[in-house]
């Protein structure tokens, strides 16, 4: 949405202005009141992801958010048995260590990128997301 020009600055749609530091489920936005042609902030909510750190063998639930710490060793994460479309995992690296303990990733009963075996991050900082499309195709990376 294209605001009309205030003083010659033309503002489309928002702006983000900061983060909010208690776990990033919102944020403040930057927008042009229409009617008083002043701008204000408000907050937004962006997502409800709760990130939590864990370091050894966890069944993974839908919308869990997983920081793993390997640095102790090679741990599972198992995906959800059964998912439905859209259900989703996110996995990032709790610190540098998936190079030297790579953390697995296993699904028993579907595919995860179209393989019918265990994925494996082996890729230190690596943060990836695991949704599941349907019966056909598995889990997906994105």
């Amino acid at each position: 949405m294209a605001y009309t020009p205030v003083n010659g600055l033309e503002i489309i749609g928002d702006f983000v202005t900061s983060g909010d530091s208690s776990g990033g489920t919102s944020m403040r936005v930057l927008t042009l009141d229409e009617t008083t042609r002043m701008f204000t902030t408000k907050t937004v909510t962006i997502g409800d992801e709760t990130w939590a750190v864990i370091n050894s063998n966890y069944t993974a639930a839908d919308r869990d958010c997983l920081a793993c710490d390997t640095s102790g060793g090679q741990f599972t994460v198992t995906l959800p048995t059964a998912p439905a479309a859209n259900t989703s995992v996110a996995i990032t690296a709790y610190n540098s260590s998936f190079a030297e303990f790579p953390l697995i990733v296993h699904s028993p009963d579907s595919l995860i990128i179209g393989l019918g075996e265990d994925f494996y991050c082996d890729l230190d900082n690596l943060s990836i997301r695991f949704v599941y499309i349907d019966t056909t195709v598995g889990w997906r990376i994105i």
